[in-house]
């Protein structure tokens, strides 16, 4: 059985361990997703306000210096600047100075996203000989990104366009454009940005569905653990408990017996000649008193077990808990120091002879740890709780939990491990709770149990 709970135990580790290294895969691989398109989105972004502007490079070579009339749709500023950094052709939101850029220097670009705007600064002077298209404009890194992704003459999807005939003007013609150096352009990419929410909204959402169902399944896996370690529970107990009553069916007969002899053995003892039988008498007294001893050991583990087996609903009845609880110190041969913190009524319904069970096995507990035993009543939100504490050395460290409750578990000398097991059984049969922990200021330990309170308006007893 050991061997098949280690394994258990394995396939639970490698099953979690599987599921964040999946996890964290898919994060992973989503930041690599936005971090291709982003990228992906600046360099079309950059490409379209390049083709944009050097078609109005084109047209200012041609026609004379642009309006804002003939300004392409996205198109909100376009400037052509000398080498002092003054405008020679100032349109739409295009500044009428700016710093110089060197003839040499690459292509730059800002993206205002707030206003949907990408501005692009670009030197001019690319000789007259190259001719090039709008490919060859781009800024070498941007153009290999662009062909890399298939956008390109490389990738097969875009031949580069027919060369013009004055595409961007070299040196020779730089007269033309009035000495100017560098040219800017204000392009409005909001479409861009909008289909970029876009996306990444629906992968987010998609990210956040695999996510959910990753957690989704990891927690139907923890809950058909738990399922099935509770059907083994139930079947071990159903085979412990079909056997326990066979036992206990065949002890007691046996049991009787032994009594019965035994009272049979003090008498005839008893009964001889007086000075031989007094002498007799008390030679075997004490092992007769052992043989008594062990065989009402036997007789109470019998009980427990046979009270373990019965049906743990039994026949519930209101019971006001404020009465019962003063009636208890009565009943036991140790002190036992009630509290109450209920003003008015506190009933519960179950078996008032369940409730004796319980209380009994956790009182006799307490007492056996060290006397005397603190009993406490209070009233939580909706349930009664009921405290039995001690002064004891406490619980073990490996003691504490659920496996304290069940059937057998016992660290007591002498102990059968029956009678907290029975208690939690009725108590859960109920609609309770029980549990046993140390207490806050570590002298002793204490078992808490919580019982539904019953309503004022249901308090006629059925």
């Amino acid at each position: 059985m050991s061997t098949a709970m280690n394994r258990e135990k394995r396939q639970r580790y490698l099953l979690i361990a599987a599921g964040v290294g999946l996890t964290t895969l898919l994060v992973a691989g989503f930041v690599f997703l936005l971090s291709q398109r982003g990228e992906h989105d600046r360099t079309l972004m950059e490409f379209e306000a390049l083709q944009a502007a050097a078609a109005l490079t084109e047209y200012y070579a041609r026609s004379g210096p642009p309006d804002e009339s003939v300004l392409p749709e996205r198109v909100r500023g376009f400037g052509i600047y000398d080498d002092s950094g003054r405008a020679r052709i100032q349109v739409g939101t295009a500044p009428a100075a700016r710093q110089p850029i060197p003839p040499s220097a690459a292509p730059r670009s800002e993206l205002y996203r707030g206003e949907g705007t990408l501005r692009l600064v670009r030197p001019l002077g690319v000789p007259r000989a190259t001719r090039p298209g709008p490919m060859d404009r781009m800024p070498g890194n941007m153009r290999e990104r662009m062909q890399d992704r298939g956008m390109g003459p490389r990738g097969g999807m875009m031949q580069p366009p027919e060369p013009t005939p004055n595409p961007a003007p070299g040196p020779e013609s730089r007269s033309a454009l009035g000495g100017a150096t560098f040219l800017l352009i204000d392009y409005d990419v909001s479409h861009i940005l909008a289909s970029t929410r876009t996306r990444l909204a629906s992968w987010s959402a998609l990210g956040l569905a695999l996510i959910g169902l990753l957690a989704a399944v990891a927690a139907l896996s923890h809950r058909l653990h738990l399922y099935e370690e509770d059907r083994r529970k139930r079947e071990h107990l159903v085979q412990l408990g079909e056997a326990a009553r066979t036992l206990a069916h065949e002890i007691r007969n046996p049991l009787g017996a032994m009594r019965l002899q035994t009272a049979m053995l003090r008498k005839r003892l008893g009964g001889t000649d007086a000075a031989a039988g007094s002498a007799g008498a008390l030679s075997a007294a004490p092992q007769l008193d052992i043989l008594d001893e062990e065989v009402g050991r036997i007789d109470a583990l019998v009980n427990e077990v046979r009270e373990f087996l019965q049906d743990p609903t039994g026949a519930p009845e209101n019971i006001e808990l404020t009465e019962f609880l003063q009636s208890l110190p009565t009943r036991y041969s140790f002190p036992i120091e009630v509290e109450l913190h209920c003003p008015s009524p506190c009933t519960v319904r179950l078996d008032r002879h369940r409730l004796h069970s319980v209380l009994g096995n956790v009182l006799r507990n307490a007492a056996e740890a060290a006397p005397p035993v603190e009993l406490s009543l209070r009233r939580t939100r909706d349930s009664a709780e009921i405290r039995v504490a001690d002064r004891g050395p406490g619980l073990p460290a490996d003691a504490a939990g659920e496996h304290v409750f069940d059937p057998f578990y016992t660290r007591k000398e002498g102990g059968f491990g029956v009678g907290l097991a029975v208690s939690k059984r009725f108590v859960e049969a109920a609609g309770g709770s029980i549990a046993l922990r140390n207490r806050d200021d570590g002298a002793g330990a204490e078992c808490i149990i919580h019982l539904p309170e019953v309503p004022p308006d249901a308090r006629a007893d059925r």
